[in-house]
């Protein structure tokens, strides 16, 4: 028997309160088929929707793959990018000195996937990477299941299922995008192989008999304590999931986005294995949608210094439907992507793409939904959202109202700045092609009034992509491995010891520790990898013990390989011209602060002289919504604050006004008292330019404030 599934997923007008309602039998407002429909109204919360796909999973002998029509064929080369360009704004900085050509970017590439395949996990099948050899078989004995393979997260050794859901979700995105490239670069078959290492990985890790996701592998506390190579773990490896009564909506709905991202670039290799995955897409979309109460993974497993998401799990919910929507082209996940962006937090504007926050990818992907076909009915109007969203998004970027470090690096976060260079970089470059490939002229930022091309877009990318190659202040490259001037002491385990087959010493856990404080350089480097990245004044601390900068990650990784891909193409021209500056001017750090200067024979910090005397200036409060919804009949919304230190000193102990704060549920941040909040216990810093959120729900018909109370500066 047949079965198809109704397009229409809601009703027209608001839902009413909570109530499921699944019906098999036509209803006279349809058109009739000669075929039963499988009927789903809205009513509610967004669950009830997908419990037609449960029924046709259920009914059928699985799910019958219909791709779109880009994955049917390798994907075309994308169109030249023009070298006419705007006039620049005037007064506009110049791209580093070295111009694109000065870099191999195809080595990069190749060096990338090396970085790749050195954190795998189980049982490695072939010698790309030779000073990496088996390990972690038991994992999954503590719960009587296989979960070995996949990949470490960084330079220690769990495996955490969300930010490896997200690499792959990323590298598949650059196969999709680049596969021509990836082809010509001899790297098309290593990137696919690491696709599929990660997802096989994620078929153990999901359970759909029993609704369970095994969500991290291996203890990160425990972890911590004994430094080790992989190929000598002796620690407990502890397996953590989720299910129907321990929620985790987010890392399910990354899970499924990665499953449909990875069956789009794997189906004209194996058909039958992208099937598979995209069958395992929708279902464990399913149950990302379906569990009740929802909730993020990080609040039903608890295990101290673990990846904790604090974005909530409205924007994996939208993406999962928007790559099950590219996957398939069935409408009724890009209707999910438009019903219930406003209620999913889909239609807000984003400062950032990471693994814990996709609302700007959702707005990229169905952006390019409305330029493939502008319309002006309902739907257009709902994508036409979308776009704008992604606009401002390349605006943050193109105008500098983000900040960079003086050489010219986006700087979101003392912790790992580069994975957010990365990621802007990748969103830039192919919202770029896009436009291009739909004949777009560009996009005018509303707050500057700047237009700028696709191609200004494109060299933002460049200007990034250099920086980490070695274009910066240092002359270093944050890649391992590219030039002669990179990071001899990344926080990588594996790499700080000896090769194990010219070392078999079996390292004892307590033995080990001094391994990591050595200042001696790895025996071993860590080829393709990027570190966390510079400070927000250029300068970099080649230790292992300083991980904000030093340390490792798989998913920066896969973003870094889908980036370098795109730039072996030809460049706009041999020399990118300057990117756009807007008014306000960049937001940097002035390099007459690049050094901490006299100390005060108090001990204070001249460049933030008695802060109490003048108000405690230069910490900065904004309140953004994440999703609004109804509960008990009242209005309702989670919200994030966000915090920036634009002092030019670090500052400790942050102490907050938090007038008319009578959250329900508050992460991030502790109350100390009535009116009185401070940051969590283990942040008593935030650095120069550092960036810092917290979480809450409360009503919406009070809104709180916040404001500085105290902090006390850090000595220069």
């Amino acid at each position: 028997m047949g079965w198809q599934l109704s397009s229409s997923l809601a009703a027209a007008g608001d839902p009413p309160p909570p109530r499921r309602h699944v019906s098999a039998s036509p209803r006279p407002s349809f058109a009739s088929s000669s075929l039963p429909v499988v009927r789903c109204w809205m009513v509610g919360y967004p669950t009830t929707a997908m419990i037609a796909l449960f029924i046709l999973l259920s009914l059928s002998n699985g799910l019958t793959m219909t791709m779109t029509a880009e994955a049917q064929s390798i994907a075309s080369p994308i169109p030249a990018v023009s070298a006419a360009l705007p006039t620049a704004v005037p007064g506009s900085p110049s791209l580093p000195t070295a111009g694109v050509a000065a870099f191999n970017f195809t080595l990069a590439l190749q060096l990338s996937t090396l970085f790749l395949d050195a954190q795998r996990s189980g049982v490695i099948p072939d010698d790309r990477v030779p000073w990496r050899g088996n390990s972690t078989l038991k994992d999954g004995a503590d719960v009587g299941e296989d979960l070995t393979g996949g990949f470490f997260d960084s330079g220690d050794t769990t495996k955490t299922t969300f930010p490896m859901a997200f690499g792959i979700t990323m590298l598949s995105w650059g196969v999709i995008e680049y596969r021509n490239y990836f082809a010509q670069a001899g790297e098309l078959q290593n990137a696919l192989r690491s696709i599929r290492w990660g997802t096989d990985y994620l078929l153990k890790v999901w359970k759909p008999g029993t609704s369970q996701l095994y969500v991290i592998v291996g203890d990160k506390f425990n972890d911590d304590k004994c430094w080790m190579r992989p190929e000598n773990i002796q620690t407990t490896r502890l397996s953590y999931q989720v299910n129907a009564t321990a929620p985790g909506t987010d890392v399910a709905g990354e899970v499924a986005a990665a499953f449909a991202a990875a069956a789009l670039a794997w189906n004209i290799h194996d058909s039958d294995y992208a099937s598979q995955l995209l069958n395992a897409s929708v279902n464990l979309f399913v149950f990302a949608n379906n569990q009740d109460p929802k909730g993020m993974y990080s609040d039903s497993v608890i295990v101290p210094n673990s990846y904790r998401s604090v974005s909530n799990y409205g924007d994996e919910l939208l993406w999962g439907a928007a790559w099950l929507y590219r996957a398939t082209n069935n409408a009724m996940f890009k209707n999910y992507t438009l019903q219930y962006a406003q209620f999913l937090g889909g239609y807000t504007d984003r400062g950032e793409f990471s693994w814990d926050d996709k609302y700007a990818a959702v707005q990229v992907l169905m952006g390019r939904d409305f330029m493939l076909k502008p319309a002006i009915d309902s739907e257009g109007l709902m994508l036409s959202k979308y776009k704008q969203l992604a606009d401002n998004f390349m605006c943050l970027y193109l105008d500098r109202t983000q900040p960079f470090t003086p050489g010219g690096l986006l700087y979101l976060r003392e912790q790992g700045p580069i994975q957010y260079s990365i990621s802007s970089a990748f969103l830039a470059v192919v919202y770029a092609d896009y436009m291009l490939q739909t004949n777009q002229q560009g996009i005018t930022c509303a707050a500057s009034g700047n237009s700028y091309a696709p191609a200004h877009l494109v060299n933002y990318a460049y200007s990034q992509a250099q920086y980490i190659l070695g274009a910066n202040p240092l002359g270093l490259s944050y890649m391992v491995g590219f030039g002669s001037n990179f990071p001899r002491r990344v926080h990588h385990r594996g790499a700080s010891f000896p090769d194990y087959r010219t070392d078999p010493t079996v390292y004892i856990c307590n033995l080990t520790s001094a391994v990591l404080t050595l200042p001696n350089p790895n025996p071993i480097n860590v080829t393709g990898a990027v570190v966390g990245g510079p400070s927000p004044l250029d300068t970099y601390n080649d230790s292992r013990t300083y991980v904000n900068q030093s340390q490792v990650q798989f998913s920066t990784g896969a973003l870094w390989t889908s980036l370098l891909v795109r730039l072996t193409a030809p460049p706009p021209s041999a020399t990118p011209p300057p990117v756009v500056v807007s008014t306000p001017p960049p937001t940097t750090v002035s390099p007459s602060a690049s050094g901490p200067g006299p100390t005060t024979p108090d001990g204070e910090n001249p460049n933030c002289p008695d802060p109490a005397a003048n108000g405690y200036p230069g910490v900065n409060y904004t309140i953004e919504t994440v999703f609004q919804y109804t509960k008990y009949g009242e209005s309702v919304a989670q919200y994030r604050c966000i915090i920036w230190n634009n002092n030019l000193c670090a500052i400790r102990d942050l102490t907050i006004n938090c007038e008319k704060f009578i959250a329900t549920e508050y992460w991030q941040v502790r109350v100390i008292s009535k009116n009185v909040c401070m940051l969590k216990e283990d942040k008593p810093v935030l650095a120069i330019m550092e960036r810092y959120e917290f979480g809450y729900v409360q009503t919406t018909a009070l809104k709180p404030v916040f404001s500085t109370k105290s902090y006390t500066v850090e000595p220069a």
